[in-house]
């Protein structure tokens, strides 16, 4: 696989995901989201289209492949990662808002994509399973996990797309990655984001995740 595909590779997932974060409340069942498909051009909802009922377990199974095929390409192709990390962090980013709404109700009346809670932890663990790996490809990415971590931070700490964090539970499988995030970080790393988060929420994030790191994960080695 040359460098061209891995880049559209790591593409993909933040492509699908971040159209299913503009899903719309329509008049289909509850246990469904609609997607209400929009105009490239002027981001105006597309008056020409239907409404589409979108499967929420179909979105689970399409959100676990896409977990699968970006810690499959960091663990195979770490070279190319690092030509592309970029590409690789908004991926990262778009599938971890996914998590955000901590009320599947409220996201639905905000007009956003959202799981029920059990479909928030599954897919909190495949998400997980991508910055553990990235942890194992520190000696090629360890540079950059600290913009990983900080993406985290900021979300968890309410200040994310819908501003709501993430759900204790959602949070609890996704924890172990952001350890191995920690992990990775250098001292000058966690020195920078402390210094750049300034007085607030993210602070105060990052030295309770320090401190629970230090803790639980640190002496254990658990990756």
């Amino acid at each position: 696989m040359d460098s061209w595909h891995i880049g559209q590779c790591l593409h993909i997932p933040g492509a699908l995901f971040q159209a299913f974060c503009q899903l719309r409340h329509s008049e289909a069942p509850e246990s469904y989201n609609s997607l209400l498909l929009l105009d490239k051009q002027n981001d105006a909802p597309s008056t020409s289209m239907e409404f589409c009922v979108l499967d929420q377990q179909f979105s689970v199974n399409l959100f676990a492949a896409c977990c699968r095929l970006l810690y499959t390409i960091v663990k195979h192709h770490k070279s190319e990662c690092e030509r592309c990390i970029a590409v690789l962090e908004e991926s990262v980013s778009v599938l971890l808002h996914c998590l955000e709404t901590k009320n599947a109700h409220l996201a639905v009346r905000r007009g956003c994509f959202s799981w029920e809670l059990e479909e928030g932890v599954k897919c909190a663990g495949f998400l997980r399973r991508i910055y553990e790996e990235i942890r194992q490809q520190k000696d090629a990415l360890a540079q950059h996990s600290f913009k990983f971590l900080s993406t985290y931070i900021w979300v968890y700490s309410g200040c994310g797309p819908l501003k709501a964090g993430i759900q204790r539970e959602i949070d609890e499988a996704l924890r172990p990655g952001v350890y191995a995030l920690i992990d990775a970080c250098s001292t000058n790393d966690l020195q920078y984001l402390h210094t750049v988060f300034g007085e607030g929420p993210c602070r105060n994030t990052l030295a309770g995740l320090q401190h629970d790191y230090k803790r639980n994960f640190q002496y254990e080695g658990k990756v």
